[in-house]
């Protein structure tokens, strides 16, 4: 969803870690350059080897496909907020919790980059198609974190699914809108006004519904 900004390998970690670290960045910073001088259908595996110079065995051990590259950042980000919702206080509101994320996300993103990013995205369809596949996977962890919040299987929680599907679709539809007006608009402000929609309109769980009226 969002193009994360990398940080230095952390020093507790290994040499050998930190090198692994390193040259995945370096193979992503080479996709980037090539993706937005040349495109992402003419820019072939082997030309971004030779920018990185590393091998194209070596790259498919950190990226078996070419969308899998596109999307190295994401995949990171994803990976660490699934970890990061699964072991959430079930005391915290976890639609409070993902607004304090995605609010944080306005200080480590690069405008111009991640304008260039969606735009590549909608250059191909193999890329779109991974996106949606994301997306799907933050539906996913949203929804088994309000599943978890309100002591639900989340295997029948159908408001849960709802809610997520309603915040990730309304972060798209706000890139999107974004993305339309050449990043003249205030992508935060748009995100936001989606997650405040959401806060104030979204229905009360019918089982609080419920117990509102009997206590009435």
């Amino acid at each position: 969803m969002d193009v994360a900004v990398t940080e230095p390998p952390p020093r507790t970690l290994g040499l050998r870690d930190r090198k692994k670290i390193k040259l995945r960045e370096t193979i992503l910073q080479s996709a980037d350059r090539l993706f937005a001088q040349n495109g992402y259908e003419k820019t072939t595996l082997e030309r971004i080897c030779d920018d990185a110079e590393t091998s194209l065995r070596t790259l498919l051990r950190y990226f078996p496909t070419k969308e899998d590259l596109a999307f190295g950042r994401e995949m990171l980000v994803i990976e660490e907020a699934t970890q990061t919702f699964a072991s959430l206080d079930p005391s915290v509101s976890v639609i409070e919790f993902w607004r304090e994320r995605m609010s944080h996300v306005r200080a480590t993103q690069d405008r111009k980059a991640f304008l260039a990013h969606v735009k590549l995205i909608g250059s191909a369809p193999a890329l779109e198609a991974k996106m949606l596949s994301l997306q799907v996977r933050y539906e996913d962890m949203l929804a088994r974190a309000f599943a978890k919040e309100a002591g639900v299987d989340p295997e029948h929680d159908l408001y849960g699914r709802l809610l997520a599907g309603l915040l990730i679709a309304g972060n798209r539809a706000a890139t999107r809108q974004w993305a339309a007006s050449n990043g003249k608009l205030d992508l935060h402000e748009l995100r936001m006004a989606v997650i405040d929609w959401a806060i104030e309109n979204f229905p009360p769980r019918p089982a609080a519904k419920r117990a509102a009226r009997k206590s009435a």
